[in-house]
């Protein structure tokens, strides 16, 4: 694969790697791999797509989304439904909670 990628994980189950298309968000990713995950919105307000960043660089959270917190953030906490990767990354699809 050429290009940045995303590794998925529900806590230690590797579920699936794919390359990322330059104007996906994490939660369309999640999507093309057939990866399922609640949401509601594209707002980054309701919180229902929040995932665990393991790895890796995201933008999309600054300012801090009204659904996040900075110590859910320090704890990895990404909206997925907003968030895009800065070169590959890991993220687990259960929320840092």
């Amino acid at each position: 694969m050429s290009g940045p990628t995303i590794r998925f994980f529900r806590s230690s189950l590797h579920l699936a790697t794919i390359q990322v298309k330059s104007d996906e968000t994490i939660l369309d990713v999640a999507r093309r791999a057939e990866i399922t995950v609640p949401s509601n919105c594209k707002s980054g307000t309701c919180g229902t797509c929040m995932m665990r960043l393991l790895s890796g660089n995201v933008t999309g959270l600054d300012p801090i989304p009204t659904a996040l917190d900075e110590e859910w953030i320090a704890d990895g906490a990404i909206l997925s439904c907003i968030s895009r990767i800065i070169g590959s990354c890991e993220i687990d699809v259960i929320p840092p909670l």
